[in-house]
This record gives C-alpha cells, sequence and structure tokens, in this order.
C-alpha cells in the first residue's frame, strides 16, 4: 500500500514538473535583431509600409474604381 502511494506521487509530481516545463517553452520567444538598413530590414520595412496602405484603404472604406 505504502508503495503505491509513493508510485501516485512521484507521478503527480512528474507530471508538474513537465507541464511546468511546457508553460515556461510557451513563455519563451524567440527573437532576432535585424538591421535596418540592410536587404532584409528594407524589405521588412516595405512590406509593412504597404500592408498599412492598406489597412487604411479598408478601414477607410474606399472601394477600388
Amino acid at each position: 500500500m505504502g508503495n503505491q502511494i509513493y508510485k501516485q506521487i512521484s507521478k503527480f509530481a512528474e507530471t508538474q514538473r513537465d507541464e511546468i516545463k511546457r508553460e515556461k517553452a510557451k513563455k519563451k520567444r524567440k527573437s532576432v535583431c535585424i538591421d535596418p538598413d540592410s536587404v532584409i530590414g528594407k524589405e521588412i520595412m516595405y512590406q509593412t509600409a504597404l500592408l498599412h496602405e492598406i489597412l487604411d484603404e479598408i478601414r477607410g472604406g474606399k472601394t477600388s474604381p
């Protein structure tokens, strides 16, 4: 009986550790620093500006001719 209780407690503790590890992994964000003067940085800025223009048109209710 005591051995079964010990197994259950060990299993519960292991499950708790696994859940904590998963939560920590979710919170970590991968980030990269990109030089804004590089080709990739310029392309990202261009694409972002283009998306903002599209969004403004959609929100402004403008329709295409």
